[in-house]
């Protein structure tokens, strides 16, 4: 009885979390969650874990679903700064935190908390510390091109490539 129930859990949990994504959520909302997780992915952003998944195949090729996707792509573009159509900075003045020059973070981030570029950016990629400063990593190349925030007592003290 005990060798059923230990192998019978986990599929119990496999079968909800499959059930939900199947029939639980709309074709809409599946389809945001999609487009916010693949945006992210393209900019090198983290995705949550629960949006990283494959669209079911009840959902494939909906105008619904594609209107969510539309929908997540469009509000990461927007948190990001970027244009809907061409997918580049609206604007010299919009902050993105890998590609804007580093001046430019450093002037206008400086002394900002990490509420504050959390709301911004998002969760970083990563975290590390580095002399003794806790750093928040954009990025996920492991190359000049990932950023790095370091922090000062829960404020920005520099921003810098990682």
């Amino acid at each position: 009885m005990q060798k059923f129930t230990i192998i019978y859990l986990p599929i119990v949990m496999i079968l909800v979390f499959s059930y939900n994504l199947a029939y639980g959520e709309s074709c809409y909302s599946l389809g945001y969650r999609f487009g916010i997780c693949a945006t992210k992915s393209l900019h090198g952003l983290p995705c949550k874990p629960e949006n990283d998944f494959v669209l079911p195949i009840r959902c494939r090729g909906l105008t619904e679903t594609n209107k969510g996707i539309l929908a997540g792509t469009e509000a990461i573009y927007e948190l990001l700064g970027l244009d809907k159509k061409t997918g580049k900075p609206k604007s010299s003045t919009t902050l993105n935190i890998l590609t804007s020059p580093l001046s430019t973070l450093n002037a206008k981030l400086e002394g900002k908390t990490m509420a504050e570029i959390n709301k911004l950016f998002g969760e970083p990629n990563r975290e590390s510390v580095s002399m003794g400063y806790k750093c928040w990593i954009y990025g996920n190349t492991y190359t000049s091109k990932d950023r790095a925030i370091v922090f000062d007592g829960g404020r920005v003290l520099i921003i810098s490539y990682y």
